[in-house]
């Protein structure tokens, strides 16, 4: 994904489709200074690379899940 496109990602829930192939189900944050971050459900962490990345070059896309107020009462 380029810049531009992830400085336009809302927070919230996501599918990450990845240019090498396969999707993930990720968290999208904010850091102080505005930058974007994601934190997928099945990756691991380590001491020296931590739980988040910024790595947003190998994204293809981000396909919305759930955006908005994460106390909103979600029906099913």
């Amino acid at each position: 994904m380029t810049v531009e496109e992830v400085s336009k990602l809302m927070l919230g829930l996501y599918r990450l489709h990845w240019k090498s192939g396969g999707a993930s189900w990720a968290c999208v944050g904010q850091l102080y200074n505005g930058d974007k971050w994601f934190a997928c459900s099945n990756w691991t962490a380590s001491h020296i690379t931590g739980i988040a990345s910024t790595q947003w070059e190998m994204v293809e896309r981000a396909e919305p899940i759930f955006l908005g107020n994460p106390n909103e009462v979600i029906d099913e």
